[in-house]
């Protein structure tokens, strides 16, 4: 037989998404150049074809250079001697492709080489014909060129010396999947006899897609072929987002061909990138039978496959594919595929019933196979005895490769503090979508990033996955292989460097600088008012890239990183800052002068700010709060705070004093081997029992949150043994080393200077009363406060 081979042009149907966003660097310069590189992913089919700056719309630039572009990657650069500066470029893009492109914004980061200050950088873009600002979602037809008007501007804090910064741009890219192709064709049979008759049909297509699709119609008898009214071949074509098209097409016998019956049939194949083959149906076809040919030659197949669906995958299907080798001759009636199991040796045999060469076979179960195929035509030539000699190479009989069938993935996680909504299988060739969220939220926050694994490989954030800090969304976009999600619960909750706290002297002192000798005021959440502890916890410092910059209505400004606590007058609690539904621009918040006077300050402006800085806590024996800058505040190490509610006075509610009355608590035997025992009883764990009842909070919560690990250690003398101060209201200079008494030790109280309606001493620690003379074993830091009858 006289061999060919026919290529089916397939369109690539990409929609690639052009993405522009605001920026903020570092940088603090007199002269300053900026270096920037935006880099697309070039699709093949879309690109940009000029940019250039508008020297006349850029503002105290020393110098520049044109863009320099190349495909879809453009850099440019700029340098400067101004504290503000900006730049406009025109770069146009060009749609080559035969399809319409989805705009959904440019997204640019950059970075400073060497160092950590950014400046405050603006963008906007717009349409250079209209001056309309290009929003995201609008199209980018076939063939359309537009022109984008992009416009950045620069504020610099500080500007000293000469710096690079480098900027980078990823752009995203996805396609709107959503919508069908929906054949038909009539009538089902046409006549083909006599030389260079054609025979007429229509194709109906409806297109639901909102974007525009190219296809292909093939014909699965390779003795017919497909042409335009003029007798040429014609197998592409196109139609447009949301339409219905009729097309006109012929059949033809193609030259050559042998028909040894008067009447063969053909089946009609939609094919376009992105979704499965359509089969339009088979037509019956009249042609002219050859009645001196004789046709001994097998026909011969190649290319055997075995592959799951990648657009539609069902569990326990595969499709098995291959091709015609040989042209010409009688046409095929039958293909035959033995579908064999490799470690049983067993297979199963499956009939076409026509010449169409693929064939889904269903109701597997998952193990390792290959497939042997040979086919029958009219003349009755068939390669059933060579399928024992078949190979992969082509022949009457071919086979394909082993191939591991497996079509569901398990899902498994390493979790901390973090529970899922997924399933834990998913079929494989689709996307894998779940929600994480925390298993209490108290102090803690969804991780800033995760582990996602993909049979063992890691893969890799923003191309093979997303995930969403904010919203706790994972999307992994393609799965072949078993997953592992890892992800943990952060608790950061902490005050930048520099932070000034509140002091029992008055004195303000920067919270890097606090330690466990110093006396803090705080709130007395039992008692309500100020009142004086020691600090119980102090973290040690970590670092971040970034930190929230709060300003309130009277000028006051509060940096935080993460979520912490502060006081919040109108929900009368501690609520979260990163929390936006109770905390955002126009609450109110309390705040205190040094003589603890209240007043209600309203959240003005809340700046997330990008920078190199180092993040702090110290939390209050009993209360856990302190007073930074005029604030109350704390940082979830609280769990046994949060759980009541709080009066008008800040005092707690009733429910603590039900918890209590329930005298159900932790023992801290029970404890000993995880905490000591000064943080066991200074943050008041024994009552975590209570929340524990309810499973509100359990163990590895409770011990994740306290993490002894990253405390900064307690003063010690020279034997390593702990020593904590120990104070009274008579004591003066109470910053000394001659108050810090052994821990274990025990402390007795002397007489008050002031005698006259003397009550007790209050010791701040245990809120409970001591007398003089009493003694008390010290655990951790106390200070005790003569209380007078005209005071209670």
């Amino acid at each position: 037989m006289k061999k060919f081979m026919i290529s089916n042009i397939i369109p690539i149907l990409v929609v690639v998404l052009f993405s522009f966003m605001t920026i903020g660097y570092a940088l603090f310069d007199e002269n300053l150049n900026l270096n920037g590189n935006v880099a697309i992913e070039k699709p093949g089919i879309i690109e940009i074809t000029s940019a250039n700056i508008l020297r006349n719309e850029c503002s105290n630039l020393t110098s520049y250079n044109e863009p320099v572009y190349k495909g879809m990657h453009i850099e440019f650069r700029l340098s400067t001697r101004s504290s503000s500066f900006s730049a406009t470029y025109l770069v146009t893009v060009t749609n080559n492709s035969d399809v319409s492109y989805t705009y959904t914004g440019f997204p640019v980061n950059a970075q400073i080489e060497g160092y950590d200050y950014v400046p405050t950088v603006t963008s906007t873009v717009t349409r250079a014909d209209t001056g309309s600002v290009l929003q995201n979602g609008e199209i980018i037809e076939s063939g359309e060129e537009i022109t984008i008007k992009l416009k950045l501007s620069f504020s610099v804090e500080r500007a000293q010396g000469e710096f690079t910064v480098v900027v980078n741009g990823n752009v995203s890219s996805s396609q709107d999947n959503t919508g069908s192709l929906t054949p038909a064709i009539t009538p089902k049979i046409g006549d083909l006899r006599g030389e260079g008759i054609m025979a007429p049909f229509e194709v109906s297509v409806i297109n639901t897609y909102k974007y525009n699709r190219n296809f292909t119609l093939t014909s699965s008898n390779e003795n017919i072929i497909i042409v335009d009214e003029n007798g040429t071949v014609a197998t592409s074509f196109f139609i447009e987002a949301n339409a219905t098209r009729v097309y006109k097409i012929y059949l033809m016998v193609k030259e050559g061909s042998i028909f040894l019956t008067d009447q063969t049939q053909t089946n009609i194949i939609l094919v376009s990138n992105g979704m499965d083959n359509i089969d339009l149906g088979q037509l019956t076809l009249d042609v002219e039978k050859d009645i001196n040919a004789t046709d001994h030659e097998k026909p011969e197949v190649g290319n055997v496959k075995l592959q799951i669906s990648e657009n539609n995958p069902v569990e326990g299907e595969v499709l098995v594919s291959w091709n015609r080798i040989d042209t010409g001759g009688s046409p095929i009636v039958n293909y035959y595929i033995r579908l064999y199991n490799v470690n049983s040796g067993n297979y199963t045999t499956y009939e076409t019933g026509n010449s169409i060469t693929s064939y889904t076979v269903s109701n597997l179960t998952e193990g390792n196979y290959y497939a042997v195929v040979y086919g029958e035509d009219e003349a009755g030539n068939i390669g059933a005895d060579d399928v024992s000699n078949a190979t992969t190479a082509n022949g009457y009989a071919s086979r394909s490769e082993n191939t591991n069938l497996k079509w569901m993935y398990n899902v498994t996680t390493d979790f901390s503090g973090i529970r899922f909504d997924g399933t834990s299988s998913v079929l494989i060739n689709t996307s894998y979508e779940t929600t994480l969220s925390l298993t209490n939220t108290w102090g803690w926050a969804l991780p800033s990033s995760i582990t996602v694994t993909m049979n063992g490989k890691t893969l890799t954030s923003g191309t093979d996955y997303t995930y969403d800090s904010s919203s706790g969304k994972v999307i992994i976009n393609k799965v072949t292989g078993d997953i592992n999600i890892t992800a943990s619960a952060e608790n950061n909750q902490c005050l930048v460097e520099g932070t000034k706290v509140l002091l029992a002297n008055g004195k303000m002192k920067k919270i890097e600088n606090i330690d466990y000798n110093d006396l803090l005021v705080v709130y007395d959440h039992e008692n309500g008012g100020f009142t004086y502890e020691y600090p119980i916890w102090i973290e040690k410092s970590k670092k971040a890239d970034n930190y929230q910059k709060i300003t309130f209505s009277d000028g006051s400004v509060l940096k935080t990183f993460g979520t912490h606590g502060i006081f919040s007058a109108d929900a009368n609690k501690y609520v979260n800052v990163m929390n936006q539904d109770e905390f955002h621009v126009g609450s109110k918040i309390i705040k205190f002068d040094k003589k603890g006077h209240k007043k209600i300050v309203t959240v003005k402006k809340i700046e997330n700010i990008r920078d190199n800085i180092k993040y702090y806590y110290v939390a209050s024996t009993r209360y856990y709060n302190i007073i930074t800058e005029g604030f109350l505040t704390n940082n979830g190490l609280e769990f046994t705070s949060f759980l009541y509610s709080f009066n008008d006075d800040l005092t707690w509610g009733k429910e603590r004093d039900a918890f209590l009355a329930q005298n159900d608590f932790f023992e801290y035997e029970d404890w000993q081997d995880v905490f000591p025992e000064h943080l066991f009883k200074g943050l008041r764990m024994a009552e975590a029992k209570n929340i524990y009842n309810l499973g509100v909070l359990d163990i590895p919560t409770i011990i994740s949150k306290l993490d002894v690990t990253n405390t900064k250690e307690v003063i010690q003398n020279k034997n390593g043994e702990n020593m904590w101060m120990v104070t009274t209201s008579d004591d003066k200079n109470i910053y000394k080393k001659k108050y810090l008494k052994k821990e274990g030790s025990y402390y007795k109280l002397k007489e008050p200077k002031k005698t006259n309606n003397f009550i007790g001493w209050l010791n701040t620690a245990d809120n409970k009363m001591y007398k003089p003379g009493d003694k008390v074993k010290v655990i951790y830091g106390m200070h005790f406060i003569a209380k007078y009858k005209s005071e209670s």
